[in-house]
């Protein structure tokens, strides 16, 4: 059978494996980064603007709950005006 030593050496072993491939890939992360970087800033400033105003609108969108949740306004649900 597999000895707990065994299983503890074989754990360890992973482990140092895997830390080492996280420090190369941290490593490799960053270099490529600031090559790319420059490429992407417009794509990435595009993202962060299109982000901003989704988190704005369920910003708005839990306020008027929260509102409505307290009486203060009447929260009617969204739908094709007549």
């Amino acid at each position: 059978g597999i000895s707990l030593i065994q299983v503890q050496r074989v754990g360890t072993v992973n482990t140092i494996i895997a830390f080492i491939l996280n420090l190369l890939l941290l490593w490799a992360g960053g270099a490529i980064g600031l090559r790319v970087g420059h490429l992407m800033s417009g794509l990435l400033l595009a993202a962060s603007k299109v982000v901003t105003i989704l988190l704005a609108a369920l910003g708005v969108n839990m306020a008027l709950k929260g509102l409505a949740a307290l009486g203060i306004i009447s929260h009617a649900t969204p739908g094709p005006m007549h």
